[in-house]
C-alpha cells in the first residue's frame, strides 16, 4: 500500500436531508460519494473509498440550524492521511524557475520549492529540468517519480494539498548512515512470526539441551567426589602405615645401639 495511505474502520457523521429519514442507509451511501477526494474532519484525511456501511444506532440528532438529521455510521474505508515528516511519492508535472510541482496517488498537487531542492540542483531553463550536479538520474524533470518529506499539508476547501522537501530527506539519509543490504534480510528474518509447532519444537530443544546440562554437571560433580574419597583413603592408609612401622624402627635402632656399645 502506497505512503499515506492506510484502510481502517472509521466512525463517521452524517447530515441526512428529510427526504432520507425512512431508508438512512441509503441516504449515509449518498452523502459519503459526495465526500469521496475530499478532506473530512472526521476521518481527518481523505476519503479515498469506503465499504461495509452499518450505521451506530436507528436513532439520529435534529441539526442545531439546518432541517437535518445527524447520524452516525460505521465503515471500512480507505483514506489518505498525509502527515508532516512522512515520505511520499510523487510525479513531475511542471518544473519552474522558483518550484517543482508533483502530483501524488496521480490526484492531490504537491509543491517543492527550489529553496527546498538542495544545493546541488540548479535549474536550466533550455531543458526546463532541475539539473544535479554529479549525479544525472537525479534530474528533476516532467514524468519523473520523486521520493520527497512532507514539510507542510494545506487543506482549502475541502481540497487537500502538500508542500515537500528534499533537502530534508538527504538529511534523513545522513543522520542513518549507508544501509546495508543484508540487513533488512536480516532483520525480515528475525521478525517472521512463529509458527506454534515452531516454537514448541524449540521449547522442547531448550528442555533438553538444559536437561543434559544438568546431567553433565551432576556426573562432573560425582566424579570429583569420588577422586576426593580416594585421595583421602590414601591419605589416612599411609598415616596408618607409618604409624605400624615406626616401633620396629625404633626397636631395630635399639638393637643396633647395644650391639655397637659392646663391641
Amino acid at each position: 500500500m502506497a505512503a499515506c495511505v492506510e484502510r481502517r474502520t472509521a466512525s463517521l457523521r452524517v447530515d441526512l436531508p428529510p427526504c432520507y429519514a425512512q431508508k438512512a442507509v441509503e441516504g449515509v451511501g449518498v452523502q459519503l460519494d459526495q465526500r469521496l477526494m475530499r478532506w473530512g474532519q472526521d476521518v481527518e484525511g481523505v476519503l479515498l473509498a469506503y465499504d461495509q456501511l452499518q450505521l451506530q444506532s436507528q436513532e439520529g440528532s435534529i441539526h442545531p440550524v439546518h432541517a437535518y438529521v445527524r447520524v452516525k455510521a460505521n465503515a471500512r474505508t480507505l483514506l489518505f492521511r498525509p502527515e508532516i515528516g512522512r515520505r511520499v511519492r510523487g510525479t513531475v508535472t511542471r518544473v519552474g524557475r522558483a518550484s517543482v510541482n508533483l502530483t501524488v496517488l496521480g490526484a492531490f498537487h504537491a509543491t517543492i520549492k527550489a529553496a527546498e531542492l538542495g544545493t546541488h540542483h540548479r535549474h536550466d531553463p533550455q531543458i526546463h529540468a532541475f539539473v544535479h550536479e554529479t549525479r544525472p538520474e537525479r534530474n528533476l524533470e516532467v514524468g519523473k517519480d520523486v521520493e520527497f518529506v512532507i514539510k507542510n499539508v494545506h487543506v482549502r476547501h475541502g481540497k487537500c494539498s502538500l508542500e515537500g522537501s528534499l533537502a530534508k530527506l538527504r538529511q534523513e539519509r545522513k543522520r542513518k548512515g549507508p544501509a546495508k543490504e543484508e540487513e533488512p534480510v536480516r532483520k525480515e528474518a528475525s521478525q517472521r512470526p512463529q509458527s506454534q509447532g515452531e516454537g514448541v519444537e524449540k521449547s522442547k530443544h531448550a528442555h533438553s539441551k538444559a536437561k543434559k546440562e544438568k546431567e553433565k554437571d551432576t556426573e562432573q560433580q560425582k566424579h570429583k567426589a569420588t577422586a576426593e574419597q580416594k585421595r583421602r583413603r590414601s591419605e589416612t592408609r599411609g598415616e596408618g602405615e607409618e604409624t605400624k612401622h615406626s616401633p620396629k624402627e625404633d626397636r631395630k635402632h635399639k638393637k643396633r645401639r647395644k650391639s655397637e656399645g659392646k663391641g
